[in-house]
């Protein structure tokens, strides 16, 4: 159990210019924010009743409008499933077949970036990283149509990925997710240094 909880609840709520919500369909089960040694955690609350086998998130984000990255620093993953995941996003929505890019670190397959799929809602993984481990930097950066994840051992020299493309909005939701698992939701991230920067402007920060 981490130091400090600073709530446990129902998603759509607010944490400043943040918002949290979740993507997939356990839309009711509550999301988890604490504070532990400097470094947020988030994660979600024991039910032994949700045991739906989908990509459901629980998702802090910000709204991003035009070019612009999302990226953060993930210190630790406390997962009861090497099929949990944790990372960035930048989504069309929290609707559970929103199109997005994710980049995600597994215990199972290191950092995965996924696109868009017409025969999936989960997407398809497009460009991995085996290497990655937290503790570790994930960046996502937009440029028009074109996305570019990337990941870093310090935060100062970036391992670039491959990139895709897909026609997305304007407007982005950007920020980071943890997922809420297969059977006890009981995964948490350590992360800190959460930031959206929009066409070179550092907005709000985490």
């Amino acid at each position: 159990e981490f130091r400090r909880v600073l709530f446990r609840s129902a998603p759509g709520s607010p944490l400043g210019a943040w918002q949290i919500a979740n993507i997939g369909k356990a839309t009711e089960l509550p999301a988890v924010l604490g504070v532990d040694n400097s470094a947020w955690v988030l994660g979600s609350t024991a039910d032994k009743k949700y045991a739906r086998k989908s990509d459901d998130f629980h998702f802090v984000h910000l709204p991003m409008s035009g070019d612009g990255e999302v990226t953060m620093r993930l210190k630790i993953f406390e997962n009861r499933s090497d099929y949990a995941r944790a990372g960035l996003v930048l989504a069309e929505s929290v609707g559970e077949t929103a199109k997005g890019v994710k980049l995600l670190y597994s215990s199972r397959s290191g950092g995965t970036a996924s696109e868009p799929s017409k025969y999936s809602t989960r997407g398809k993984v497009f460009t991995k990283a085996p290497e990655m481990r937290p503790p570790c930097w994930l960046k996502i950066e937009r440029r028009g149509s074109e996305f570019f994840p990337s990941w870093s051992r310090d935060g100062q020299k970036w391992n670039e990925m491959a990139s895709t493309r897909f026609t997305a909005p304007n407007h982005l939701l950007a920020g980071a997710v943890v997922s809420i698992g297969k059977d006890l939701p009981m995964n948490h991230a350590w992360f800190d240094q959460l930031r959206v920067t929009e066409r070179g402007v550092m907005g709000a920060s985490l």
